[in-house]
């Protein structure tokens, strides 16, 4: 899918809402969410995690809750 169309469909849905704020986050700042993205651009099927964290970010949190405790 192309990323414009998704952009323009975030946009969309956003135009609704009153007190939204987008604002970029560099990828060093969130990387449990790019790790997660990477992950799911090779999946061919949706994929749902209940109380866990998927295994693809599993280190990544783990060393992001160390900095923060």
């Amino acid at each position: 899918m192309d990323s414009g169309v998704i952009l323009g469909d975030i946009l969309n849905l956003l135009a609704g809402l009153n007190d939204v704020k987008l604002c970029y986050v560099p990828r060093l700042a969130n990387e449990a969410e790019h790790g997660q993205t990477k992950f799911a651009l090779r999946c061919d099927e949706d994929k749902y995690w209940m109380e866990d964290f998927p295994l693809c970010i599993q280190d990544i949190i783990a060393k992001e809750a160390t900095v923060l405790a």
